[in-house]
């Protein structure tokens, strides 16, 4: 039960961060829509925790060349271009829509190991498959039937929330891989959050010095975006601890309510910015059915 628990509160940590990151942009002086905190925070969060299991740990994990590289490429993925582009498309059509497509993100993650790991999908996850299909269709069905304006900055936002998908997805192909040879997720995190956030330092040298950079933010600290880095970091923890107490199919199960409950929290704390609407309720459920069942499918499948 104590798992259970903890799983939803990993969802409802993360839920919360993206709302916490729109409403975040409203103040945002930098154009990086939050991503560099988000990273630095994350960094420190996971090395402090990464330091306390190495004080705690009885047995020590060989590194692998291979199991870093893994990492590192899984951390460019995710923590980088996943991030950057789900953020980027939060700012075009809000964190319900955008959230709700990028946990499309198990579909792509189950389509590149069928393709190039040769493994099979099961009756349960094809069904789950197919739920989270029908559910992306109704999220960009109304931009289907052009009805205005914002019609041009929708369809920037899918496809920006549709690429933070793939590259969630593949992120996690990539870590699975990595995890397969140096069997420790929070090292993991912290290697390719580390290498994201030693890339953005990298483009930021591009445009200007690295210290202008930092100083940039310092003086126009977001306290929305801090909110929003901390909730991920909330997040992170609860995940951690709650596959301590259990499976990590039912882990993963409950913290994919993360659709539906971005819409609830979207709808209390973000009336004014994001007008929800019936067909986004409903989808934001349907991609949540889906995780769900893809996720237990191991277990049904047993």
């Amino acid at each position: 039960m104590v798992g259970i628990i903890l799983a939803f509160c990993s969802g409802a940590f993360y839920s919360l961060s993206y709302v916490f990151v729109q409403k975040g942009m409203r103040q945002d002086k930098q154009g990086d829509n939050g991503l560099f905190i988000n990273l630095a925070l994350n960094v420190v969060f996971l090395s402090l925790v990464y330091l306390i299991m190495l004080i705690f740990r009885e047995e020590s994990v060989e590194w692998s060349l291979y199991g870093i590289l893994a990492f590192v490429l899984a951390g460019l993925l995710s923590s980088f271009a996943g991030r950057a582009t789900l953020f980027a498309g939060i700012r075009h059509i809000g964190s319900s829509r955008a959230v709700g497509i990028k946990n499309s993100a198990p579909v792509v993650t189950i389509l590149i190991a069928v393709l190039f790991l040769e493994e099979q999908i099961t009756i349960w996850s094809g069904l789950g498959i197919l739920i989270i299909l029908l559910g992306l269709f109704l999220f960009i069905r109304e931009q289907w039937f052009p009805g205005g304006e914002g019609t041009t900055r929708g369809w920037v936002g899918f496809i920006l929330a549709g690429i933070s998908a793939v590259c969630f997805g593949a992120g996690q192909v990539v870590r699975k891989l990595g995890i397969a040879v140096m069997p420790d997720p929070v090292l993991g995190s912290l290697l390719g959050t580390g290498v994201a956030l030693l890339l953005y330092g990298i483009i930021t040298l591009s445009r200007k010095s690295l210290r202008t950079g930092l100083m940039d933010q310092i003086k126009n600290l977001n306290l929305y975006y801090i909110l929003s880095s901390i909730s991920i970091c909330l997040g992170l923890l609860s995940f951690f601890v709650a596959i301590l107490f259990t499976q990590v199919a039912y882990v993963s199960a409950v913290a994919g309510i993360e659709p539906v409950l971005t819409v609830l929290l979207a709808s209390f704390l973000l009336k004014k910015q994001e007008i929800l609407d019936r067909n986004t309720v409903v989808s934001a459920v349907l991609v949540f059915s889906g995780i769900v069942i893809m996720a237990l499918s191991s277990v049904l499948v047993n």
